[in-house]
Protein backbone atom coordinates (compact mmCIF):
# COMPACT_ATOMS: atom_id res chain seq x y z
CA UNK A 1 0.00 0.00 0.00
CA UNK A 2 1.06 3.57 -0.77
CA UNK A 3 1.09 6.07 1.96
CA UNK A 4 0.46 9.64 1.01
CA UNK A 5 2.14 12.30 3.34
CA UNK A 6 -0.28 13.83 5.47
CA UNK A 7 0.86 17.16 4.69
CA UNK A 8 0.14 16.22 0.69
CA UNK A 9 -3.46 14.60 1.42
CA UNK A 10 -3.83 18.52 3.22
CA UNK A 11 -2.96 19.89 -0.06
CA UNK A 12 -5.30 18.24 -1.67
CA UNK A 13 -8.24 18.53 -0.11
CA UNK A 14 -7.58 22.45 0.86
CA UNK A 15 -7.42 22.76 -3.24
CA UNK A 16 -10.19 20.75 -3.34
CA UNK A 17 -12.28 22.54 -1.31
CA UNK A 18 -10.76 25.85 -2.92
CA UNK A 19 -11.89 24.44 -5.85
CA UNK A 20 -15.85 23.70 -4.97
CA UNK A 21 -15.85 27.41 -3.52
CA UNK A 22 -14.59 28.47 -6.92
CA UNK A 23 -17.21 26.70 -8.67
CA UNK A 24 -19.84 27.65 -6.16
CA UNK A 25 -18.92 31.58 -6.66
CA UNK A 26 -18.90 31.30 -10.30
CA UNK A 27 -22.74 29.68 -9.89
CA UNK A 28 -23.75 32.49 -7.80
CA UNK A 29 -22.41 35.23 -10.49
CA UNK A 30 -23.89 33.44 -13.00
CA UNK A 31 -27.45 33.35 -11.73
CA UNK A 32 -27.06 37.65 -10.67
CA UNK A 33 -26.18 38.30 -14.11
CA UNK A 34 -28.81 36.19 -15.53
CA UNK A 35 -31.72 37.28 -13.35
CA UNK A 36 -30.48 40.91 -14.06
CA UNK A 37 -30.68 40.36 -18.16
CA UNK A 38 -34.29 38.36 -17.49
CA UNK A 39 -35.24 41.70 -15.59
CA UNK A 40 -33.90 43.98 -18.21
CA UNK A 41 -35.72 42.20 -21.02
CA UNK A 42 -39.10 41.99 -18.82
CA UNK A 43 -39.20 38.72 -18.05
CA UNK A 44 -40.63 37.49 -15.55
CA UNK A 45 -44.11 35.69 -14.27
CA UNK A 46 -47.14 38.38 -13.24
CA UNK A 47 -47.75 42.18 -12.90
CA UNK A 48 -46.07 42.98 -9.94
CA UNK A 49 -47.93 44.70 -7.50
CA UNK A 50 -49.31 47.66 -7.50
CA UNK A 51 -50.00 47.53 -11.32
CA UNK A 52 -53.58 48.46 -12.80
CA UNK A 53 -54.87 45.12 -13.75
CA UNK A 54 -55.68 44.86 -17.34
CA UNK A 55 -59.79 44.51 -18.92
CA UNK A 56 -60.47 42.14 -21.24
CA UNK A 57 -63.05 41.30 -23.41
CA UNK A 58 -63.95 36.87 -22.98
CA UNK A 59 -66.69 34.38 -23.82
CA UNK A 60 -68.55 31.80 -21.51
CA UNK A 61 -68.67 28.46 -23.69
CA UNK A 62 -69.96 28.63 -27.02
CA UNK A 63 -71.95 32.15 -26.06
CA UNK A 64 -71.80 34.11 -29.19
CA UNK A 65 -71.37 37.69 -27.40
CA UNK A 66 -67.87 38.74 -25.52
CA UNK A 67 -68.26 40.21 -22.11
CA UNK A 68 -66.14 42.93 -20.48
CA UNK A 69 -64.06 41.94 -17.53
CA UNK A 70 -63.43 45.46 -15.53
CA UNK A 71 -60.44 44.94 -12.85
CA UNK A 72 -62.51 46.14 -9.36
CA UNK A 73 -65.80 47.79 -9.80
CA UNK A 74 -66.27 47.22 -6.00
CA UNK A 75 -65.38 43.70 -5.65
CA UNK A 76 -61.99 42.33 -4.85
CA UNK A 77 -60.89 39.53 -7.39
CA UNK A 78 -59.44 36.11 -7.82
CA UNK A 79 -58.24 35.64 -11.41
CA UNK A 80 -56.94 32.27 -12.11
CA UNK A 81 -55.73 31.60 -15.53
CA UNK A 82 -55.93 27.31 -16.62
CA UNK A 83 -55.53 25.22 -19.19
CA UNK A 84 -58.39 22.67 -19.98
CA UNK A 85 -55.92 20.09 -20.71
CA UNK A 86 -53.58 20.52 -17.89
CA UNK A 87 -54.18 18.00 -14.74
CA UNK A 88 -52.43 20.39 -12.27
CA UNK A 89 -55.33 22.76 -13.74
CA UNK A 90 -57.82 20.62 -12.71
CA UNK A 91 -56.70 20.51 -9.17
CA UNK A 92 -56.43 24.17 -9.10
CA UNK A 93 -60.11 25.12 -10.37
CA UNK A 94 -61.61 21.95 -7.67
CA UNK A 95 -59.87 24.17 -5.45
CA UNK A 96 -60.74 27.45 -6.56
CA UNK A 97 -64.42 26.19 -6.48
CA UNK A 98 -63.81 25.29 -3.20
CA UNK A 99 -63.01 28.19 -1.92
CA UNK A 100 -66.05 29.92 -3.87
CA UNK A 101 -68.40 27.85 -2.14
CA UNK A 102 -67.22 28.78 1.59
CA UNK A 103 -66.36 32.31 0.70
CA UNK A 104 -69.98 32.72 -1.29
CA UNK A 105 -69.80 33.60 -5.02
CA UNK A 106 -72.11 36.47 -4.99
CA UNK A 107 -70.06 39.69 -5.24
CA UNK A 108 -72.42 41.40 -2.74
CA UNK A 109 -72.02 38.48 0.03
CA UNK A 110 -68.35 38.73 0.37
CA UNK A 111 -67.18 41.52 -1.66
CA UNK A 112 -65.14 38.60 -4.06
CA UNK A 113 -65.78 37.18 -7.52
CA UNK A 114 -64.01 34.20 -8.63
CA UNK A 115 -62.72 33.52 -12.48
CA UNK A 116 -61.13 31.25 -14.01
CA UNK A 117 -59.94 32.47 -17.72
CA UNK A 118 -58.38 29.88 -19.92
CA UNK A 119 -56.76 31.37 -23.98
CA UNK A 120 -58.29 27.58 -25.17
CA UNK A 121 -60.89 28.68 -27.54
CA UNK A 122 -64.35 28.13 -26.65
CA UNK A 123 -64.68 25.30 -29.29
CA UNK A 124 -61.76 23.50 -27.89
CA UNK A 125 -63.14 23.72 -24.27
CA UNK A 126 -66.60 22.20 -25.27
CA UNK A 127 -64.85 19.14 -27.34
CA UNK A 128 -62.60 18.30 -23.95
CA UNK A 129 -65.99 18.21 -22.12
CA UNK A 130 -64.57 20.06 -19.38
CA UNK A 131 -67.50 20.55 -17.12
CA UNK A 132 -67.47 24.20 -15.75
CA UNK A 133 -67.45 24.62 -12.23
CA UNK A 134 -70.86 25.74 -10.96
CA UNK A 135 -69.57 28.92 -8.87
CA UNK A 136 -66.65 29.91 -10.40
CA UNK A 137 -67.46 30.79 -14.25
CA UNK A 138 -64.42 29.32 -16.46
CA UNK A 139 -64.33 32.23 -19.38
CA UNK A 140 -61.95 32.10 -22.74
CA UNK A 141 -59.73 34.83 -23.32
CA UNK A 142 -57.76 35.99 -26.31
CA UNK A 143 -54.18 34.98 -26.44
CA UNK A 144 -53.22 38.21 -25.84
CA UNK A 145 -54.99 38.33 -21.95
CA UNK A 146 -52.06 35.83 -21.00
CA UNK A 147 -49.57 38.05 -22.42
CA UNK A 148 -50.79 41.56 -20.70
CA UNK A 149 -51.17 39.90 -17.49
CA UNK A 150 -47.47 38.22 -17.65
CA UNK A 151 -48.58 34.47 -17.69
CA UNK A 152 -45.85 32.79 -18.33
CA UNK A 153 -47.27 29.15 -16.84
CA UNK A 154 -50.48 27.78 -15.87
CA UNK A 155 -52.49 27.53 -12.91
CA UNK A 156 -51.42 31.22 -12.24
CA UNK A 157 -53.72 33.73 -10.18
CA UNK A 158 -53.69 36.81 -9.64
CA UNK A 159 -55.41 38.85 -6.54
CA UNK A 160 -57.06 42.05 -7.39
CA UNK A 161 -58.30 44.99 -5.02
CA UNK A 162 -61.54 46.26 -5.28
CA UNK A 163 -59.87 48.85 -7.47
CA UNK A 164 -58.58 47.13 -9.62
CA UNK A 165 -54.90 46.82 -8.59
CA UNK A 166 -52.96 43.42 -8.65
CA UNK A 167 -52.16 43.03 -5.32
CA UNK A 168 -50.47 39.42 -5.50
CA UNK A 169 -50.30 36.61 -7.53
CA UNK A 170 -48.38 33.24 -7.41
CA UNK A 171 -48.96 29.78 -8.64
CA UNK A 172 -51.42 28.93 -6.22
CA UNK A 173 -53.26 25.23 -6.83
CA UNK A 174 -54.53 24.39 -3.70
CA UNK A 175 -57.37 25.97 -1.11
CA UNK A 176 -55.00 26.80 1.10
CA UNK A 177 -52.27 28.62 -1.42
CA UNK A 178 -55.45 30.70 -2.66
CA UNK A 179 -56.72 31.74 0.63
CA UNK A 180 -53.03 33.06 1.21
CA UNK A 181 -53.80 35.05 -1.68
CA UNK A 182 -56.23 36.15 -0.71
CA UNK A 183 -55.35 37.46 2.75
CA UNK A 184 -53.36 40.14 0.83
CA UNK A 185 -56.43 42.00 1.02
CA UNK A 186 -58.81 40.56 3.38
CA UNK A 187 -57.14 39.43 6.51
CA UNK A 188 -60.22 37.77 7.34
CA UNK A 189 -60.04 34.69 5.33
CA UNK A 190 -58.98 32.16 6.96
CA UNK A 191 -55.98 30.48 5.56
CA UNK A 192 -56.90 26.36 7.28
CA UNK A 193 -56.08 23.11 5.58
Amino acid sequence: MVEVPVGVAVVQWVLLLTLAGLVLGMYRQLAHVLNLSRKARGIGAGLEPGASAPAFYYRVKSEEHEVQFVPGSGSATLLMFTDPRCHTCEQALEALEHVAVQEGDEPGTTGWRFIAATDSSPTVVEALGIPAPDHVPLVCVAGHVTAQYHVRGVPYTFVLDTAGTVRGHGAASTARELRRLMRLIDTKVPVGP
